[in-house]
């Protein structure tokens, strides 16, 4: 008998105005539906962990870069923490 994961979602409290809390299909719908111009991005939650988030970027119409990072590295980088 296999037992299978369930999947959780780190609900994650990040005040910044580029992040939002969906996984890449919803980051991608809201770039596309949302008609926003090429270079917008969404910063988001990582599948790979609670350490990593993602950056999902509109390169090009209908054309979408996702870039995963560690998320303390993001911050030292960013924040000179």
């Amino acid at each position: 008998m296999q037992r299978q994961k369930a999947a959780k979602q780190l609900t994650r409290n990040i005040d910044h105005p580029n992040f939002k809390n969906v996984n890449f299909e919803e980051a991608e719908n809201f770039l596309r539906n949302e008609n926003l111009d090429i270079g917008e991005l969404i910063i988001r939650p990582s599948s790979k962990g609670n350490r990593h988030l993602t950056i999902t970027w509109k390169v090009f119409r209908d054309v979408f870069q996702h870039i995963g990072f560690f998320f303390f590295f993001f911050f030292f980088f960013f924040f000179n923490i």
